[in-house]
């Protein structure tokens, strides 16, 4: 996803696959992340195996809602996490993630619930206190 908004660029890749899971619950995902980070001011930066939580967290909450909203059940392989440390953030992540997902699926989503996602991704540069753990209520219109 990528997009600037008042002047403030937002920017993350999230590649990914798709498994059809038999666990109850909507699945389990995991990081096979192989990056190398930092490498310097303007460069791509590709997750590592360690470090980037804030990242991995967004991909994980993203993850986690597009298959709730679409309502299937699977195992998402996480293979690499991209973006720029100017341009990208957890919420960027997560759009990202949701979207990678929903494509893997071949899921029509809600217009509206797109439309929240990046409006929520879009506040997250200039509002504080805006939690992932809160992503789904935020969508759904039940806070903020």
């Amino acid at each position: 996803m990528a997009r600037v908004v008042q002047g403030i660029g937002h920017f993350a890749e999230v590649s990914l696959r798709v498994s059809k899971a038999n666990t109850p619950g909507y699945g389990r995902v995991q990081f096979l992340c192989t990056g190398k980070g930092f490498v310097g001011q303007g460069y791509l930066e590709e997750v590592s195996p360690e470090g980037y939580e804030d990242w991995k967290t967004g991909a994980e909450a993203g993850v986690l809602f597009a298959l709730k909203c679409s309502n299937w059940t699977a195992d998402v392989y996480v293979d690499a996490i991209s973006g720029l440390s100017s341009d990208t953030n957890e919420w960027t992540v997560a759009e990202a993630a949701a979207k990678a997902v929903w494509n893997a699926l071949e899921t029509n989503l809600d217009s509206q619930v797109l439309a929240r996602l990046e409006h929520l991704v879009d506040r997250s540069w200039c509002e504080e206190g805006l939690r992932l753990d809160d992503l789904e209520s935020l969508l759904l219109g039940q806070i903020g």
